[in-house]
């Protein structure tokens, strides 16, 4: 018999969705094995609304890869949920084959399910950079299929006053578009040789060993805004516990200082 899951909490929902993927191990996940529960526990997640969707996010910072291949397929296309797909198939474990064509399936509008909404999608995406003396503010716009593109960017001194940090940042949001078009080698590369031209280096491995990263997001007068930490392995910056802040309707005075305290956020990650 279904169960009925219309009088459990959330809490209980999301937990029985974890345990489930976790029971149901790598080589089941890959084939399917946990899908009617898991399932079954979304729907009825779905069903109570977009906010309570997004309580699945904490899973795609699960130890478990199962958890983190389920919660993220049925995220999609929130933007972190395309990292953690992206990051199981980077691994090339069990779960990589099932990550790649969860993200190849989303790229061609062909998603497994109806995509729901977390009620969090990004507006607009920048990353702001601090490195070799110099705060590196970067538009990133939203391709029609491979997710954000870098779009643009400019250089501040890293004594820029908190204003002068604040108006960079939101005239770097006011850029930032979606439905780019996908970028081909011809267009991406510039984009990164003129970013990496700004911080004076030739590739991004100084950044990754020196660099600290703010990633900022948009949605309407909202504002998120997340400290990365350095790739401990890999070539990407990660976040960590703790590691967002977020606030409404700054002027630029407060959204420089808010990404300033993200940059030092993300200096003490590196420490520790």
């Amino acid at each position: 018999m279904d169960t009925d899951y219309s009088a459990w909490s959330t809490v209980e929902l999301v937990a029985a969705y974890e345990a489930e993927a976790i029971a149901a191990g790598p080589a089941d996940a890959a084939a399917g094995g946990a899908a009617a529960t898991c399932e079954a526990i979304f729907d009825e997640i779905e069903r109570r609304g977009p906010e309570w969707v997004g309580a699945l996010k904490r899973l795609l910072r699960s130890p478990s890869e199962p958890v983190r291949l389920w919660a993220a397929t049925h995220l999609l296309p929130d933007l972190w949920a395309q990292d953690a797909l992206q990051r199981i198939e980077d691994g090339g474990g069990p779960l990589s084959a099932a990550a790649a064509k969860s993200l190849r399936d989303f790229r061609a509008g062909r998603p497994r399910r109806p995509a729901p909404s977390t009620g969090h999608e990004l507006e607009a995406m920048v990353e702001v950079y601090s490195f070799a003396e110099r705060l590196l503010v970067v538009t990133r716009s939203r391709s029609t299929t491979s997710g954000w593109r870098i779009d643009g960017s400019v250089a501040l001194p890293r004594a820029a006053t908190d204003p002068e940090l604040g108006a960079a940042v939101a005239g770097a949001a006011a850029q930032s578009r979606g439905g780019a078009p996908d970028p081909g080698l011809d267009e991406a590369l510039p984009a990164d040789a003129a970013l990496l031209a700004l911080a004076g280096v030739t590739s991004w491995d100084p950044i990754y060993r020196r660099g600290s990263l703010v990633s900022v997001g948009r949605m309407g007068d909202h504002w998120s805004l997340t400290a990365m930490r350095r790739p401990r392995r890999g070539k990407r910056f990660d976040w960590f516990a703790g590691a967002t802040d977020e606030i409404d309707s700054p002027g630029d005075e407060d959204l420089g200082r808010a990404v300033r305290a993200g940059l030092a956020r993300s200096e003490a990650a590196h420490l520790k």
